[in-house]
This record gives structure tokens, sequence and C-alpha cells, in this order.
């Protein structure tokens, strides 16, 4: 499992200047998706944009949106995990481009990302293109890929065995931001999820921050239902992490519900410190559908 921690740039809390909404934008809806990419799991890092999340936001009004991503880059040297924010307006059948830039400094090496978030908002669903560049110093990665997003969706039939092969958006428990992500890519047969992305808040020390986890998938029991436990370690200069994903879900005709819940505790590696922080995310509620 690769455990990756991501902060994402601060979007624009206030939204001036805004035209008159169209009757094609909704407003004050939300969206959340991404994609998985199907490939072998040990595979998934080709040189391109990989897997995605992407969380939308549309205005009151329906004028404008609010977009954050974040995206998996594979280069020589390394995986670099891009995420960033920005807003834009929305016009009036629907498309919008949401253009994001963010610097920093990791260690010693700068770190510049771009990228641009081009899409149509369609009823209860949006969908569009992903491009996306990072440069580390001089290495230099860029990709793009396709997406798909849904409004927070509530599956509602008798559980079932899931549909073969597909790809499930949804939506987990939000707060007061974007909504957050869990997407399930399953297996041609319909036995396995192949592959689940979550992303997610959790709280350390009191403070909240954002995860995203890139898993492996579980087996998918006779009745539709899953159960997925994985440990995980973080080792630092200073400190070791061990902590544990839990989920467990169960797929109906048209999706799939359940529960996620992230914790972990961090122990100093030099002295005798102990514990110096525990963090967890508590027990969150998602739904998705193909």
């Amino acid at each position: 499992m690769r455990r990756i921690s991501l902060v994402l740039c601060a979007l624009i809390a206030a939204l001036i200047g805004a035209a008159p909404a169209a009757a094609q934008a909704p407003a004050a809806a939300d969206y959340a998706g991404g994609n998985v990419v199907d490939a072998d799991p040990g595979k998934r890092f080709n040189g391109r944009v990989g897997d995605s999340a992407v969380s939308l936001s549309v205005s009151e009004n329906g004028s404008n949106i609010q977009a954050a991503i974040v995206v998996l880059h594979a280069c020589r040297g390394g995986a670099y995990e891009v995420s960033s924010g920005g807003q834009a307006p929305v016009a009036s059948d629907g498309t919008f481009s949401v253009p994001m830039r963010r610097t920093f400094r990791d260690g010693r090496t700068k770190v510049s990302e771009t990228a641009t978030l081009t899409g149509k908002l369609e009823g209860a669903r949006a969908s569009g293109t992903l491009t996306s560049t990072s440069r580390r110093d001089k290495r230099r990665c860029k990709g793009s890929a396709t997406w798909t997003a849904v409004q927070p969706p509530r599956p509602s039939a008798a559980p079932t065995a899931p549909v073969v092969g597909a790809l499930l958006l949804g939506v987990i428990t939000r707060a007061n931001r974007l909504p957050y992500q869990v997407l399930m890519r399953l297996t041609a047969d319909g036995k396995r999820i192949r592959r689940m992305n979550l992303n997610l808040p959790w709280t350390c020390d009191g403070r909240e921050s954002v995860l995203t986890f890139y898993e492996l998938g579980s087996a998918i029991r006779p009745d539709g239902t899953f159960t997925y436990t994985m440990p995980f370690v973080g080792r630092f200069s200073r400190t070791i992490e061990r902590g544990r994903v839990r989920v467990n879900g169960q797929f109906t005709a048209d999706g799939a519900t359940g529960t996620v819940e992230v914790s972990s505790t961090v122990r100093s590696r030099r002295g005798k410190r102990g514990v110096i922080d525990r963090c967890k995310s508590g027990r969150r509620v998602f739904a998705a559908i193909p």
C-alpha cells in the first residue's frame, strides 16, 4: 500500500463578479470523482497522469465553480503527487476550464505544479479532461487523462453482486469543504475490487489534513459484501508511524455503500518519548455508483 499525504492549496472562499446563472448550469451542486487507471496494480505508474481525484462545487447561482484535484505522476526518478485548486466561471452550456498553479519547496527541491481541469456539467454528472505538469528542479512530468464525477449518490436498491468491470464513483461524508472521493475499479469477472482509491480527512494533534490512499483491492463475497483491512507503516528520520485502514461495504443493484476509517500512532525513533501523536479519521460513510 502506498500512503501519500497531500496538502491542497487554499481555494478562494468568496466568489465575486459572477454573472447570472444560465438554466443549463446546476446551482449549488457538489460533484466528486476522478479516475482509476485500468492497469495492473504494480504497473499503474505509466509516465502520464494516472489515478486522479476531482472535487467540484458549483456556486449558489450556478455561475462559478470551485475545483480541487489530486493526480499521480510517474516520472524517471520516482512518482509524484500533484494537488491544487482554483475557480472559474461556468458557461451557459455548463462547460468550464479551471487553471491551477502551485509553487513550493520540498526540502531543497523547488517544485512547480500547474494543471487545467476542463469539463462540462450535465445534470447529476460531470466529465472532462485533466492536464497537469510538475517540475522538480530539472525533472519535468506531464500528462493528461479523462475524468468523471457525480453528485452525492444514494444507492437504494437491494443488496446484490456488483456490475463486472465497472468503475464506481462516489462521495465520502464531507465537512466544510469540497466533497471527498471514493473510487473503485472492479475486475472483469466482478469477483474483486481491483483497486480502491480514497481521499478523506483525518485529525492529528488537533489539526485536520487530507489523506489520499492508493489501495490494492479486496475480494467481493457472493452476497456483494466486502471488507478491507490494511496496516501501513511510515518511517521518517525522527518518527515512525503505524496505522490501519478499515473499509466495509455492500454492493447493490445501483451502486455500493459502506464505511471507511483510518487511524495511526506516531512514535519517536529517538530516546524514550514513546507516543507523540495519534491520528484518526473517525468512521466515514460513503456511497458510490457506476
